[in-house]
C-alpha cells in the first residue's frame, strides 16, 4: 500500500460518510522525513476530504499529495498545488496531484470504485516523465468513477490514465476546464466505457489521446468510449491515436467542437492506414471543425478522411464557430452560429 499521513483508520457507511472539512483556509503539511501522500484513504471506506490547500512543497509526497486506494474515496473543493518538479526521492514513474489506485496485482481484479473528484483545482505538476507529470493518475478501475467541474491546469498531462486489465463501467469526465498542460488533457490507455462529455479543452498539447498499450495486443481496448459534446480550442491537435489502433472498438467522437491546429493527429506507427481504425473502431460525426493546420497529420485531408475513411458524414470543416470572446474564455456560441 502507499503510504499516506492523514489516514483514517475507520470507514463510514453508505448513508453516513467521515468528511474532513477545511474550516476557512487550510494548508495542510505532511512529514518532511518520510514519503507518503498527504491525505487519502488506504483501506477505509466512504471518505470525504473538502476544501484543503495541499502544496506539494510542504509533503514528503510520494505517488500522489492525495491518493486513494479504497473504495468509495471523494475529493471536492480541494486546492492541489505542485513544485513543477519531479518529487524527492528520485522516483519517475508517478508524479500526480491525485492518485487512484486500484488493487496492487497484475490483473487489476477489483478494481477500485466508487470514486468522485470535483469542483477541485489542481496544478503545477511538471517535469521529466511526460504525461506521468499530471493532474490526476487513474490505475486499475472498477467501475462508477466521476470526475467533474475540477480546474485542471499548468501540468504536463491533465488526467492520465494508465493501463488497465479490466473492463471499466460508468466512468464520467464531465465539465471540467483543461487548460495549459503541455501534453494531453486527457491520455487513457486502454479503458472501457467512459463517457467524456461536456468539458472545455483549451491550449494544451492535444485534447484526448486514445492508446491501447502494448499489454493489451489481440484485445479490443479501448472500448465503448464517448467522446461527445466538447469544446476543444486552441490545442495542438484535437484528438491523438498512439499505438495499435487496430485492437480498438466501438468508440465514439461526435458532436464536438474542435477548433485549432490539426484536427487529429497519431504516432505514425500502426495508426496511419486507413484499415488500421474503421468505423468500427472509432466513429467520428457531427463535430464541427475550425483548422488551421492539417486535418488528419500526414495522414489525410478532410475529404480523404470523409471518402478513403467512410468518416464524419454529418460534420462541418473549416467554418469559424462564432464564440462569443475568446480572448476573455468565453466559448459560449454566438447567435449567429452554424455551430448551433
Amino acid at each position: 500500500w502507499l503510504g499516506v499521513f492523514y489516514d483514517p483508520i475507520n470507514s463510514g457507511w453508505p448513508e453516513a460518510w467521515i468528511e474532513f472539512q477545511a474550516d476557512g483556509v487550510v494548508t495542510l503539511t505532511g512529514n518532511q522525513s518520510g514519503s507518503a501522500s498527504m491525505i487519502g484513504s488506504n483501506r477505509a471506506q466512504y471518505i470525504k476530504w473538502t476544501g484543503f490547500t495541499l502544496n506539494q512543497a510542504l509533503s514528503s509526497y510520494s505517488f500522489g499529495i492525495a491518493t486513494a486506494n479504497a473504495d468509495n474515496v471523494w475529493y471536492e473543493g480541494n486546492t492541489i498545488i505542485g513544485e513543477h518538479t519531479v518529487f524527492p526521492g528520485g522516483q519517475q514513474d508517478n508524479h500526480p496531484g491525485i492518485m487512484i489506485h486500484g488493487p496492487r496485482t497484475n490483473d487489476c481484479t477489483g478494481g477500485i470504485s466508487n470514486i468522485t473528484i470535483r469542483n477541485n483545482s489542481i496544478s503545477g505538476f511538471t517535469g521529466a516523465n511526460g504525461r506521468k507529470d499530471n493532474g490526476i493518475t487513474l490505475y486499475c478501475l472498477g467501475e462508477n468513477i466521476l470526475i467533474e467541474n475540477n480546474d485542471i491546469f499548468d501540468n504536463h498531462t491533465g488526467i492520465n490514465a494508465k493501463s488497465n486489465y479490466i473492463d471499466n463501467h460508468n466512468i464520467n469526465i464531465r465539465k471540467n476546464w483543461f487548460f495549459n498542460n503541455q501534453g494531453n488533457a486527457i491520455a487513457m490507455q486502454a479503458f472501457s466505457d467512459w463517457h467524456v462529455y461536456q468539458n472545455i479543452m483549451e491550449s494544451n498539447g492535444t485534447g484526448f489521446l486514445f492508446f491501447n498499450t502494448i499489454y493489451f495486443v489481440g484485445e479490443t481496448k479501448p472500448h465503448h468510449v464517448y467522446v461527445a459534446n466538447n469544446t476543444m480550442v486552441g490545442n495542438t491537435a484535437g484528438i491523438y491515436f498512439k499505438s495499435l489502433c487496430e485492437n480498438m472498438s466501438d468508440n465514439h467522437v461526435v458532436n464536438n467542437l474542435i477548433i485549432g491546429s490539426n484536427a487529429i493527429i497519431t504516432d505514425y506507427v500502426s495508426c496511419t492506414m486507413p484499415e488500421n481504425m474503421g468505423v468500427d473502431d472509432v466513429r467520428f460525426d457531427w463535430n464541427f471543425y475550425g483548422i488551421s493546420g492539417e486535418f488528419y497529420q500526414g495522414v489525410a485531408s478532410w475529404n480523404s478522411w470523409q471518402s478513403s475513411f467512410g468518416q464524419d458524414a454529418d460534420s462541418t470543416y473549416d467554418i469559424d464557430p462564432l464564440f462569443v470572446d475568446v480572448a476573455r474564455r468565453d466559448f459560449r456560441l454566438q447567435s449567429t452560429s452554424s455551430a448551433r
